[in-house]
């Protein structure tokens, strides 16, 4: 696992290889970091689309891995779009749904 993960910074990220030759992966080092992030880790996934009366709605799911390393996927919000939809908006709108449901970035 190690040596691919090396054959791939060479490529990616030439300049960056001793900082992951350095990292461990024995069994106990990847264990913890798999429980780690199975409960610190999370991403979000937006979609934006405009229903029948022309009000743009923002759809936010939220992702994280379980303790049994399973991805779940569930709606978070639904967010009508009423004045605006430049970037600033929609990063609001996330920002305000995840500190709703207890999640900070």
């Amino acid at each position: 696992m190690k040596t691919c993960m090396l054959k791939e910074v060479e490529i990616l990220r030439p300049g960056k290889r001793h900082a992951f030759a350095n990292i461990s992966t024995t069994r106990n080092s990847v264990e913890n970091r798999v429980s780690y992030l199975s409960t610190h880790a999370f991403s979000f996934a937006t979609d934006e689309s405009t229903d029948v009366t022309d009000v743009t709605k923002l759809t936010i799911f939220i992702r994280g891995v379980d303790e049994n390393l399973s991805i779940n996927e569930q709606l978070l919000e639904l967010v009508p779009m009423i004045d605006s939809t430049e970037a600033i908006d929609i990063s609001i709108s996330v920002v305000v749904s995840l500190e709703r449901v207890g999640t900070a970035l």
